[in-house]
């Protein structure tokens, strides 16, 4: 039961990273109401769960870990993904940088193509 609820989780979680993706390029008022919806919140929940996403650290619980454990057991969910096709180890700094970077310029990218249409 652990493992199906770890493995539900991650494609919860890999939904939300393919709509933070694409999800601009749905159209009409309420997909951009909602898109931007779902930014503002992820991102909040960011800053104010010190860095993580909540899902990330209700898997690392089922894991077995703590709550919000940054030290051993504390892998990001994005950060796994990259540091399995990007040969070095990428400082958390500059995964959050480009994380945010992207999350802000998409939903630019969404309010212009809103008003544009």
């Amino acid at each position: 039961m652990r493992h199906f609820l770890i493995k539900s989780i991650q494609m919860i979680h890999f939904g939300f990273i393919i709509f933070v993706l694409l999800g601009w390029l749905l159209p009409g008022a309420t997909a951009t109401i909602l898109y931007l919806a779902v930014c503002v919140a992820m991102i909040l929940q960011w800053l104010f769960n010190h860095g993580t996403c909540l899902l990330t650290n209700f898997e690392n619980m089922l894991k077995g870990h703590s709550w919000v454990d940054r030290k051993e057991h504390e892998v990001r969910f994005v950060e796994s993904f990259v540091n399995r096709y990007y040969k070095g180890k990428l400082h958390t700094g500059a995964l959050d940088f480009v994380l945010y970077g992207i999350v802000y310029s998409l939903m630019a990218l969404n309010t212009i193509l809103f008003c544009l249409f």
